[in-house]
C-alpha cells in the first residue's frame, strides 16, 4: 500500500536540490535572467500541456468509441497532469523532468512501461460497459424524456370560490 513515509524524502530532497540549482544559476547568469527563465518555462510548458492534453483526450474518446481499452492513453493523460504540476513548480530540475514527460516519445516509452501494471484495472472497468451500451442508455433516456413531453398540457388558473 501507499505510504507517506515513502515519499516524504522526495518532499525534502527535491526542494533542496532546486534551491542549490537556482542559487548556482543565479550566481552564474544573474538573478533576473534566472527569474525570467523560471517564468518562461512555466508559460511554455502550460501551452504545450494544453495542446497535448486535448490530443490525448481525443485519443481516449476515439479508443472508447471503437471499444478499445484506452489504458495507454489514460496513463499518458495522468502523466501530462503530473508534468503540468512539475512545470508549475518553480525550479529547473522539476521543469526538466516536466518537459521530458511532455516529449511524446519519452512519454510513450514511460507509459508503455506503466501499462502492464494498469492494464488489469482498466480491463475490468471498460470491458463491462461499452460505448454502444452507454450511447443506447442515453438514447433510451432521450426517448423517455420526449415521450413524457408529448402529453397534453392545459394551462389555466384556479380560484376557490368557497372562500369568497
Amino acid at each position: 500500500m501507499f505510504s507517506f513515509q515513502k515519499i516524504l524524502p522526495i518532499f525534502i530532497i527535491v526542494p533542496i536540490i532546486e534551491l542549490v540549482v537556482l542559487i548556482g544559476l543565479a550566481d552564474w547568469v544573474g538573478f533576473f535572467p534566472t527569474l525570467i527563465l523560471i517564468i518562461s518555462t512555466a508559460f511554455i510548458g502550460v501551452n504545450m500541456l494544453k495542446r497535448q492534453g486535448v490530443n490525448t483526450l481525443n485519443k481516449i474518446r476515439a479508443a472508447a468509441r471503437s471499444n478499445k481499452v484506452p489504458t495507454n492513453e489514460v496513463i499518458q493523460g495522468v502523466m501530462l497532469f503530473f508534468a503540468g504540476g512539475l512545470l508549475l513548480t518553480p525550479g529547473l530540475v522539476t521543469d526538466v523532468v516536466g518537459f521530458s514527460i511532455l516529449i511524446p516519445q519519452s512519454r510513450r516509452w514511460i507509459a508503455s512501461k506503466l501499462e502492464k501494471y494498469a492494464q488489469p484495472i482498466f480491463v475490468g472497468e471498460f470491458s463491462t460497459y461499452s460505448y454502444e451500451q452507454a450511447d443506447q442508455s442515453y438514447q433510451d433516456a432521450q426517448k423517455q424524456r420526449n415521450k413524457s413531453s408529448d402529453s397534453v398540457v392545459i394551462d389555466g388558473e384556479f380560484t376557490d370560490e368557497s372562500k369568497l
